[in-house]
């Protein structure tokens, strides 16, 4: 747990994950598309974003 500001704290966790060799193809096919429309990204930043996304619409759901 690491303190920010407000005397709020941030949980900092490590999640190993690991692929199949077709969602592996899947990943990189995405990662692909993306970049050839101008976004930089990498495996990591695009799958926090994308659980950050499904969290927020299993949160939306429960409301």
């Amino acid at each position: 747990m690491v303190m920010v500001e407000d005397d709020q704290f941030k949980i900092n966790r490590i999640q190993r994950v690991s692929f199949t060799n077709d969602e592996v193809k899947v990943l990189n096919k995405t990662i692909e598309v993306l970049e050839r429309h101008g976004v930089h990204t990498t495996p990591n930043k695009f799958l926090k974003k994308e659980a950050i996304a499904r969290a927020e619409e299993v949160l939306d759901e429960g409301k």
